[in-house]
């Protein structure tokens, strides 16, 4: 995983169908630096997703649905 460690109210990157859309971390399993709870803000919809189903972190290179992501540097 990358050095930065999520916590509680970091900006991600949720994939959902292939697709980024932002995402706010609320909650972050004990013991854990990739498995997060998440607000998720997608176009048109807004959702949260408990730590159970809020997905473990995945490169962003890998694009893989249900995983997080730091936003990528521009």
């Amino acid at each position: 995983m990358a050095e930065q460690k999520p916590s509680v109210g970091r900006v991600v990157h949720y994939v959902s169908h292939g697709i980024c859309t932002a995402a706010t971390v609320t909650e972050v399993a004990e013991g854990s630096d990739t498995l997060v709870g998440l607000f998720v803000v997608a176009p048109g919809a807004a959702h949260f997703l408990p730590l159970d189903q809020g997905g473990a972190f995945a490169d962003f290179t890998e694009h893989k649905s249900g995983t997080w992501h730091w936003p990528e540097r521009v």
